[in-house]
């Protein structure tokens, strides 16, 4: 017999910031901040507090939750040139194993790993046939700097980067998946007509 329990929660406090320039004069550039926090006692990998008759406000369980990005600036801006449009958006997002058959006392959430940076840029170059046809070359750089964004240490025995009697526990091992790709640039054609 399997019992389902839908009591988990969590909190979201948040402040955010926009300022934006309208186009004009071939520019123009939205920026955005935000200052957040979200606790709740689930997601990641959470001790069964109903099994252990733990309190779900117990700092055991509950803390800051994966989602908790603490500081978040992007800026989205675009540049007319004479027959040509540049674009870009700009993103800031800022142990060891308990002995057998304990818990430890080390709160959830209780680590932030590293900071996350990403820089994209766009190049699009226009070229008029007649009215009806329009021709778009493209050339787009994702990671510009090529910035690496390594991904949080293993924190958990069933973290499945790691093993609880690994050597890489605690360790951060790799850079996080789709953001922490190196730099890559593409070309591309648009035919509009």
């Amino acid at each position: 017999m399997n019992q389902q329990r839908q009591d988990r929660e969590s909190i979201y406090n948040g402040m955010q910031l926009t300022i934006s320039k309208r186009y004009s004069r071939g520019f123009t550039v939205t920026s955005n901040y935000t200052l957040s926090k979200v606790v709740g006692n689930f997601g990641d990998d959470v001790i069964p507090y109903n099994e252990l008759t733990l309190d779900k406000r117990d700092p055991l369980v509950w803390g800051p939750l994966f989602q908790d990005h603490r500081h978040r600036f992007t800026t989205s801006w675009v540049l007319d040139l004479p027959g040509a449009s540049m674009a870009g958006p700009m993103k800031w997002v800022a142990f060891t194993v308990a002995d057998i058959g304990t818990f430890g006392d080390v709160p959830k959430g209780f680590l932030y790993g590293p900071s996350l940076h990403t820089w994209n840029m766009g190049l699009f170059k226009n070229f008029r046939h007649n009215n009806d046809v329009n021709v778009q070359f493209r050339v787009e750089l994702f990671n510009i700097f090529n910035q690496v964004n390594f991904d949080i240490p293993g924190t958990t025995p069933n973290d499945n980067r790691i093993a609880a009697n690994s050597a890489n526990f605690g360790r951060i091992t790799r850079t996080v998946p789709v953001t922490g790709d190196p730099r890559i640039i593409q070309f591309g054609l648009k035919f509009v007509f």
